[in-house]
């Protein structure tokens, strides 16, 4: 058993996102099935109610504070089974105490060994807001980065300074997306900075079959699921489930117009019962093409020709870069044709897990 404690600083305890909330959960799972007292670092997110704007570092503006406590408060109103499934499923994690402000976190941090930016987008400062949190500026410990991101968002000139002044304080940095590595090399020598899977692509695929809750539906089905739903994606969707015979089923609101079955109250465990018992998957989502990977083997991710590429370089990685199909190309085809070698995938998965493992927990004890 090793006896270090270490803190996690990531996108948690969300109650809409289910990348999220699945990355932070892999990674808590992960550091504690290596025998690590594990804690997320509880900084409330500024769509937090009792969040407090900060006085000494970069914060929200007031009027967007004002709009994401509004917009809350509609989602709230809107998906109370949602939540509360959501709920149930981060209390199966171990958090610091809950800091309610960046000032709290930077005049009385919490004491680990070691430190680290978690997974997902915090690197990304127009989705964390506290740029100098995420990067670990409020300890001199020793500091850790997995599989971080920046998304694919350019550095915007008000926080490149925080760049210079913190990433070259880590120890150790990882990043999940080559577009990272070349924008924060600047900072931190880029020979130094390793790529590393997703955290959710490090647990067993049997502990997610272990925890899904199997859907109620006896007919075979096509899942869709978009992160930025748009009714040409949709009615996409819905073509080719009528042109295969199956049931269209989409996880989110209700859309006019649309014959499927809206699921808008799945928790995370009911995501991913929906991802593993689907015939055919189409998502434009990251996590949604990484849990069709594990769970499932017949899906297509959809991209636009010019644009994001996290989902092309994970492809890349398995060499699956035909489950790609462009959202300008909306062709009809067969999902018979869409089925992958799942041994073929098990072998480079186990590969690519060994690499990041071994880079994961080297770095935690060097």
């Amino acid at each position: 058993m090793r006896d270090k404690k270490i803190g996690v600083i990531t996108l948690q305890k969300n109650i809409s996102s289910y990348g999220a909330s699945l990355q932070a959960y892999a990674t808590f799972m992960f550091l504690k099935s290596h025998g690590y007292d594990t804690r997320l670092i509880d900084l409330r997110s500024h769509e937090n109610i009792f969040y407090k704007r900060s006085k000494q570092h970069l914060t929200i503006s007031t009027s967007k504070r004002k709009s994401c406590i509004k917009g809350r408060f509609v989602y709230y109103l809107r998906n109370p089974k949602k939540i509360f499934r959501f709920w149930n499923f981060n209390k199966q994690l171990q958090y610091t105490r809950p800091y309610f402000s960046v000032d709290q976190l930077f005049n009385k941090p919490p004491n680990f060994d070691v430190y680290c930016t978690g997974s997902d987008q915090t690197l990304n400062p127009r989705l964390t807001i506290a740029p100098d949190a995420f990067l670990l500026g409020f300890t001199d410990g020793k500091k850790v980065s997995y599989a971080s991101s920046l998304g694919e968002v350019p550095l915007e000139e008000k926080y490149l300074s925080y760049y210079k002044d913190y990433l070259p304080k880590y120890n150790h940095i990882s990043v999940r997306e080559e577009h990272t590595k070349n924008v924060i090399g600047s900072y931190f020598n880029k020979n130094e900075i390793s790529i590393t899977i997703d955290p959710t692509l490090l647990l067993p695929i049997r502990h997610y079959e272990d925890i899904c809750i199997s859907p109620s539906i006896n007919d075979d089905y096509l899942l869709f699921f978009s992160l930025h739903p748009n009714i040409s994606n949709i009615r996409f969707a819905q073509n080719i489930a009528t042109s295969n015979r199956l049931k269209l089923i989409v996880i989110g609101r209700k859309i006019k117009g649309i014959e499927a079955d809206f699921i808008a109250s799945a928790g995370p465990k009911e995501w991913l019962g929906y991802i593993k018992f689907a015939k055919h998957i189409i998502t434009d989502s990251f996590h949604g093409t990484v849990f069709s990977l594990l769970l499932n083997d017949n899906f297509i991710s959809l991209v636009p020709l010019h644009g994001d590429n996290r989902i092309g370089q994970l492809l890349k990685l398995f060499g699956l870069e035909d489950h790609i199909k462009y959202i300008e190309n909306r062709e009809k085809y067969s999902v018979d044709e869409t089925i992958f070698d799942r041994s073929i995938f098990l072998k480079k998965l186990d590969i690519e897990v060994q690499k990041s493992k071994d880079w994961f927990l080297n770095a935690i004890e060097s």
